[in-house]
């Protein structure tokens, strides 16, 4: 082999190498899709929801930090989205493997702004995972009438 061919093969065989990391990279990202995490107010009376979610800050996706409390009402029959996180998912799986939710601190649920829920709604099993025509990812929780003991 000349030097000539051995200096194209070297440069073939490393641009090969970094188109599969370009290609490779831009898959991941591409993996990452927004998940909204909406509450389904199913009872009879106005709902106050408060929740602490964590926030990627740093655009590092395994980089998140608490932020401060927010609060939320839902009317009787509406439904609203809490926070939208960034997740990685395979195969539409629920990117929430544990018994508690990852991305939520603190969540309670009050009935007129004073009976707290007796339901804890942290864990995962009382969230659908569910994925909509628009290929966006949602959680959803359905609070009723029954999680304040009525």
């Amino acid at each position: 082999m000349t030097p000539v061919s051995s200096t194209r093969f070297i440069t073939v065989a490393l641009l090969t190498i970094l188109i599969s990391c370009s290609v490779s990279c831009v898959k991941n990202v591409e993996d990452v899709y927004p998940v909204h995490y909406n509450v389904n107010n199913n009872s009879d009376y106005q709902i106050k929801v408060v929740f602490n979610d964590l926030l990627n800050i740093s655009g590092d996706l395994t980089q998140y930090t608490k932020v401060q409390d927010s609060v939320i009402f839902i009317e009787p029959g509406k439904q609203k989205t809490l926070f939208v996180a960034l997740w990685t998912i395979y195969k539409s799986t629920s990117p929430e493997h544990d018994t508690l939710l990852w991305c939520m601190k603190t969540l309670r649920i009050y009935r007129n702004d004073s009976v707290l829920a007796a339901t804890n709604f942290l864990l995962t099993k009382y969230w659908n995972f569910s994925r909509d025509a628009k290929s966006s990812y949602n959680f959803s929780l359905s609070v009723d009438s029954s999680d304040f003991g009525l």
